[in-house]
């Protein structure tokens, strides 16, 4: 029900700004020059992780442009909490019952319309976008220490039928496991509103906010014990820098 009441409160603004202006007078008071083509590329904080994005438009029309995207991100599963094993003053903390860290790439089209216009002195301009495209996940084992007797810790891929909270000193370096790396391809959509603060008419600073969704082929394991899916769907903020040409 959270998740829901975000999603409207996202989404009634759109509604109040589409009721609120028409295309013809977006633009009447905007900037004299307007350029073609812009690239931007910044960082974002979503419900179930982080990630990095580049973004490059081009304009079709005084009020809307064409992009292309690719995005990484990191995805969790909201079960995740870390523990230590207590009977040893030195372990690690880890993250019980995890199986594999999940990461994703994205590469996708997509369409940004403005609904404010900056004007002639600096405000801030407001647009809404939508987009879609392919998405290919990664999976990778998760590697733990494992208290062996009378031996140092041994880094081995978490196994819920051989391990415990009793058994492992902590998590292991992140290295351990790159080679066995799985492959989920899948599809993600995406809708959000942007506001575009930049300093000048060529400078791009912008906040977005908006939703995700990301579908694979098959369900992503990334926890024992709970069952896992084959879809995520996320709120998410971005800052992003770039310019106009």
């Amino acid at each position: 029900m959270n998740r829901i009441a975000l999603l409207l409160c996202l989404l009634l603004p759109v509604e109040f700004l589409f009721a609120q202006t028409s295309e013809p007078s977006i633009l009447d008071e905007d900037q004299t020059m307007m350029y073609r083509y812009e690239a931007a590329g910044g960082f974002f904080l979503h419900s179930a992780g982080w990630g990095l994005s580049y973004r490059k438009g081009k304009h079709v029309t005084g009020y809307s442009k064409k992009f292309f995207e690719i995005e990484f991100a990191t995805m969790k599963n909201s079960k995740e909490i870390k523990v230590t094993n207590r009977n040893y003053e030195n372990s690690k903390p880890f993250v019980f019952g995890k199986l594999n860290f999940f990461m994703l790439l994205r590469g996708g089209v997509g369409m940004q319309k403005t609904l404010f216009g900056r004007g002639r002195h600096n405000g801030v301009e407001i647009r809404y976008l939508y987009s879609g495209g392919v998405d290919a996940g990664f999976t990778k084992p998760v590697y733990l220490e494992i208290i062996k007797p009378d031996q140092l810790p041994q880094a081995e891929a978490y196994d819920p039928n051989k391990h415990d909270v009793n058994n492992i000193f902590g998590r292991a370096a992140f290295t351990y496991g790159l080679d066995k790396m799985k492959l989920y391809p899948g599809a993600y959509g995406k809708f959000a509103l942007s506001f575009e603060y930049g300093s000048t008419s060529t400078d791009i600073k912008t906040i977005e906010t908006g939703i995700f969704a990301d579908v694979f082929v098959r369900d992503v394991p990334i926890m024992a014990y709970i069952e896992n899916r084959n879809y995520f769907i996320n709120l998410y903020v971005a800052l992003t820098w770039g310019g106009k040409w």
